[in-house]
């Protein structure tokens, strides 16, 4: 059976290129599931379908955003994660679970320190609870999938 791997974020170019990059290999189960990651119920519903990789590149990716909306980008970035890993835990330890942070989290910044705080709750998780998980400190990129209006 092949392993069903879910992207969260679904229309940002890590998303969309990875979805690709995986499809190459014609050996995974790709779903790009349209949740609200701020949803606790809706996260539960996902990881009790028992996915083998669960890819995080949904939340806020703008920092200047993140300044303009600090309490929903701060909630959005942090709780959706510690969500994720609570998640895992109870209903489905064997998932891999990968987190997309941000260089930016050096910086202190409503943005930075979200996502600095997911890879410490990723950290934590992995280590108390033995889960599969990783938090990725990616840097400015970009692909011919970003949009427009994004500018790095």
């Amino acid at each position: 059976m092949r392993p069903k791997v879910y992207i969260l974020g679904s229309t940002g170019q890590d998303s969309v290129t990875m979805k690709h990059y995986l499809n190459s290999f014609d050996t995974y189960y790709i779903y790009n599931p349209v949740i609200d990651i701020d949803d606790y119920s809706a996260i539960r519903n996902l990881i009790q379908e028992r996915p083998s990789f669960l890819l995080n590149f949904a939340g806020f990716s703008s920092p200047t955003e993140s300044e303009l909306n600090s309490q929903k980008s701060f909630q959005t970035n942090f709780n959706s994660v510690v969500n994720i890993l609570e998640c895992i835990k109870k209903y489905s330890p064997g998932t891999r679970f990968f987190s997309a942070g941000s260089i930016k989290e050096v910086e202190d910044s409503i943005y930075g320190k979200s996502k600095k705080f997911c890879g410490e709750m990723v950290k934590m998780y992995r280590e108390k609870h033995g889960l599969w998980a990783i938090h990725s400190q990616m840097s400015n990129h970009t692909s011919i999938y970003q949009k427009e209006n994004f500018v790095v």
